[in-house]
């Protein structure tokens, strides 16, 4: 005999496993966000390291305006990162276990046997049909939790990787900007050498050979002629 709930279950037991699928997809996702955000982070670092050396007054303005957009989409991805795997974490509705679920089948098995007008088969009827009927439940009451849960935990992770690319976009556009400036003012560096006005040159003054000393005078001596004579 054909009985529909079979097919519910199926059907209810799909779903159940679409939302097991969903929350792992969220926990296998962890890696590239924090892989992201570490190299943020050292990025923030170095571009505050450097500092606004050598930046005119309009670029250090706009060099304040996107480290502070940088750090504000950092600071909200973690936050909402945080929503995803700390406060929901792995947060998941699932049946009772094992032993709750055989207890509760005991107890079935007492109740429906102090029917006196069931038989064997009867009775194997019932609880067959009580654990469909509870089986039911529970997957009905686990989808609705684990669909609460992962839509919130999707919006998290929709907004955590948001202001992740906004992060990375304003990252690129800072150091993009730190080299455009540097390389601006290595350029202005150059042309203010090269159009230096030279220093003025100084006349060169003509070459003469060195002079003869003078003839020397003696008062003293005596000519050669006066000394033969006498």
């Amino acid at each position: 005999m054909i009985d529909s709930r079979d097919d519910l279950i199926a059907l209810l037991k799909d779903k159940y496993e679409h939302e097991y699928n969903r929350k792992k997809y969220f926990e296998d996702t962890l890696g590239l966000p924090f892989t992201l955000l570490t190299a943020l982070a050292g990025g923030i670092y170095l571009v505050i390291d450097e500092g606004t050396k050598g930046i005119s007054p309009v670029y250090q303005i706009v060099w304040v305006v996107l480290i502070v957009l940088l750090i504000i989409g950092a600071v909200l991805s973690i936050f909402y990162l945080y929503k995803v795997y700390i406060k929901y974490g792995k947060e998941f509705a699932s049946f009772p276990d094992s032993a709750s679920v055989k207890k509760f089948y005991e107890e079935s098995k007492k109740y429906y046997s102090k029917e006196e007008h069931l038989d064997g088969q009867d009775l194997e009827k019932h609880l067959s049909d009580s654990l469909k009927d509870q089986s039911i439940q529970w997957y009905t009451n686990t989808n609705a939790i684990n669909l609460t849960t992962n839509e919130e935990r999707a919006v998290a992770y929709y907004n955590a990787r948001k202001f992740l690319g906004i992060s990375v976009g304003v990252g690129i556009l800072v150091f993009l900007f730190i080299g455009i400036t540097k390389l601006t003012n290595s350029m202005s560096k150059q042309q203010k050498e090269i159009f230096k006005p030279n220093p003025p040159v100084q006349p060169i003054q003509p070459v003469r050979p060195p002079e003869p000393p003078p003839v020397r005078i003696d008062k003293y001596s005596v000519p050669n002629e006066k000394v033969k004579k006498g």
